[in-house]
């Protein structure tokens, strides 16, 4: 045991001075902090100047804030409307000048457009043709439409009385045509792109629509059309017409829900209650039937009525 301990403990003399310097340099790092706290005299920091200069900027910030609480306004503030509502009394639509459209409350853009289209040789027979400028907001025709008054010409009687019928006036006119105009429910595609404004992209979009529908009952169905606006109708519409009858209609009893939808005045919800009641009722006897579906509003009747038949 001796040897052992001789052996793993005992030092030589360079390793004990070796031992001696690292215990002093140990204890000289272990007390250095503590003198140099006690022989350091730390000065206090004056924090007034940067007090001063806080309460500087929050008077700021406060002022600005005061002022914007008081200029800006919440987000759903409503500004009352000061403007003067457009008085409003008997007019003819095709007698207004721009300035009156635009006291009736019509934007000038639209204001344009009429006038356009009755300086082209347009006209409004009855006051539902003003629905068919483009960009005429529904809401600006209900609150003209009670004051729209219209004339009866005599050119307007003969006209509901007899198919409606223009003088072909075009310089090229159609192959065959001899000057007359064109029936959009018979013309081809190259015939109805001698109508001034109508192209083959046009003529192609008329006759597929013609397809869907089963024929046109109304010249004024080509405004339905995409592409064709008033002001481009205006610019033909003395050089169509209507001279057949030739509609293909929908049988209301026999029709499936699908082909019934495919009509472009037959919506997939008409359909369906269409399709509905008859399982329900049993067949339509009479086109007056339909009436009896709520979903169905006059307008919807007035335009598919042509399109339906009763077998």
């Amino acid at each position: 045991m001796r040897e052992f301990f001789k052996e793993y403990f005992t030092f030589s003399s360079s390793e004990r001075n070796g031992v001696l310097i690292l215990l002093l340099v140990l204890f000289a790092v272990a007390i250095t902090p503590s003198i140099m706290v006690r022989f350091h005299k730390s000065e206090p920091f004056d924090f007034t100047t940067l007090d001063e200069e806080v309460q500087a900027f929050i008077a700021t910030t406060n002022a600005d804030t005061m002022d914007s609480h008081a200029t800006i306004q919440p987000f759903n503030h409503v500004e009352e409307d000061t403007t003067k509502p457009a008085t409003l009394y008997q007019f003819d639509p095709n007698h207004l000048t721009r300035d009156e459209w635009i006291a009736f409350g019509i934007k000038p853009g639209i204001a344009k457009i009429i006038l356009n289209y009755l300086s082209k040789g347009g006209r409004f027979y009855k006051k539902e043709d003003l629905k068919k400028i483009y960009g005429l907001q529904e809401s600006d025709y209900i609150k003209l439409a009670p004051y729209i008054t219209i004339p009866l010409l005599q050119t307007q009687t003969q006209t509901q009385a007899q198919p409606y019928t223009h003088t072909f006036t075009h310089p090229n006119p159609p192959a065959g045509g001899e000057g007359g105009p064109i029936c959009i429910n018979s013309s081809t595609a190259s015939e109805l792109t001698q109508l001034y404004g109508i192209g083959e992209i046009l003529s192609s979009r008329i006759i597929k629509y013609r397809d869907l529908l089963g024929g046109f009952v109304e010249v004024t169905q080509l405004l339905e059309v995409y592409g064709i606006d008033s002001i481009r109708y205006a610019n033909f519409e003395k050089n169509i017409t209507i001279v057949d009858s030739s509609i293909s209609r929908i049988s209301l009893n026999t029709a499936t829900f699908e082909q019934m939808k495919k009509h472009p005045y037959i919506s997939a919800p008409i359909a369906g209650g269409l399709v509905k009641y008859r399982s329900k009722a049993g067949p339509f006897k009479t086109k007056e039937d339909i009436k009896e579906l709520t979903i169905i509003s006059n307008e919807d009747y007035r335009r598919f009525i042509p399109y339906i038949e009763i077998e």
